[in-house]
């Protein structure tokens, strides 16, 4: 009678954890990611720590990214999302000088494929935080992504001493504080302490 107490016992705490495992709470960690694993091409510069990239106008080509996109067949590392992985978020402060039409712009990738999953963009002055959302795109499968950040101008100027157009200069972006954001569940304490009790029976 008693092992028959003690298996009913035993059933009802593992039915009571389970339960608790598939509803816990779960909590968010962030991952800090490094800048100095991007590619900079154009003007600017990359903290040597990886903390944050400030891109400026490039008057030669108009443009300046910054790279990490595993599909393009350069040797970019990529940025590995498991199966617990909710976003991407960064931090930005465009300023476009006066005169100029520049753009800020950001595309989120298929680390494998290259394809498009998300953008920002911006034509004014502006700064705050960009978060994008990866819960669907891992759950469909996606387990490396890429970023390029675009600083472009459209504006040029005539210079009569060398008699060729320029870009405008003087619109700057900083990005900083890239992060990734997973879920981490909460441990089964209830299951933990129902074993503890049976084996003090």
């Amino acid at each position: 009678m008693k092992k028959l107490v003690r298996a009913l016992t035993l059933s009802a705490f593992l039915v009571i954890g389970i339960t608790f495992l598939g509803v816990a709470p779960a909590s968010a960690a962030t991952i800090g990611l490094d800048l100095t694993e991007f590619y900079l091409d154009g003007i600017g510069s990359i903290a040597p720590d990886g903390s944050e990239a400030t891109l400026e106008e490039d008057p030669d080509f108009g443009y300046t990214q910054l790279l990490n996109d595993p599909a393009a067949g350069f040797g970019d590392p990529g940025i590995s999302v498991s199966g617990n992985a909710l976003s991407i978020s960064f931090d930005y402060d465009f300023v476009e000088a006066p005169g100029n039409d520049t753009e800020f712009f950001v595309q989120l990738l298929d680390g494998n494929t290259g394809d498009e999953l998300d953008t920002f963009f911006r034509d004014v002055t502006d700064f705050g935080l960009v978060e994008f959302d990866l819960s669907t795109h891992v759950a469909n499968g996606i387990d490396q992504i890429g970023l390029i950040f675009h600083l472009d101008e459209f504006n040029t100027t005539y210079d009569p001493a060398s008699g060729n157009d320029s870009f405008n200069t003087g619109s700057i972006v900083t990005i900083s504080d890239l992060k990734l954001t997973t879920v981490v569940p909460e441990p089964g304490t209830i299951l933990l302490l129902g074993f503890g009790l049976i084996a003090l029976s």
